[in-house]
């Protein structure tokens, strides 16, 4: 039963490997598309690009997670350590992308009357908490996809002449040890020795 579960499992991983690509690019495409073109030294368009990024984030966070989870399903080392590495890079782009966006905002707040002020303060922590908890869940998941892959074994090119070397070895060794062994050992070295009696 576990090996027809394992089975079914790795039979779903490249389609979770494609689920979660579309996870990851569609959202971001779509904050991409919608702040295109790129004016990073604008505080304004900082700003309203963390907002757009800030809510585009949930899904790439979920594909991200469906991947590493394929990844440790198959035993791919590589995978898990590629997500690993890229989920914390993206930590710290977000980390980078939340110190200026705590930068920008009172720039802008500044130029507002007090009647939108207080829309935009609370607009201003919701997209600052999406970034805070969507950086630390980018944290949380590289460091745990680096640890799953430690887990796994390295795979050895020579794959199953290797493992059919430690079943021969193996057998071999057992056959050496077992007392029908042993005994047949002393019978066949019994008449050598009656013979040498003789002489």
């Amino acid at each position: 039963m576990a090996t027809d579960r394992n089975r079914a499992l790795r039979a779903l991983v490249p389609a979770a490997y494609a689920a979660a690509i579309l996870l990851v690019l569609m959202p971001l495409a779509d904050a991409v598309a919608s702040t295109w073109p790129l004016l990073l030294s604008q505080y304004r368009w900082r700003y309203t690009a963390a907002g757009v990024l800030s809510g585009s984030l949930l899904m790439p966070l979920l594909g991200l997670l469906l991947a590493a989870q394929a990844a440790a399903v198959a035993g791919h080392r590589r995978v898990l350590t590629a997500l690993g590495w890229a989920s914390l890079l993206a930590a710290a782009g977000l980390a980078l992308d939340l110190l200026f966006f705590t930068r920008d905002a009172p720039m802008i707040g500044r130029r507002l009357l007090d009647v939108a002020r207080t829309v935009f303060i609370a607009g201003t922590l919701k997209t600052g908490m999406k970034l805070a908890f969507s950086t630390f869940g980018l944290v949380f998941l590289g460091f745990g996809a680096l640890g799953a892959a430690r887990e796994i074994a390295p795979t050895d090119p020579k794959g199953d002449d290797v493992k059919l070397g430690q079943v021969l070895l193996a057998a071999r060794a057992m056959s050496v040890n077992r007392p029908e062994a042993v005994m047949d050992r002393q019978a066949l070295a019994a008449p050598d020795s009656g013979r040498l009696d003789q002489d």
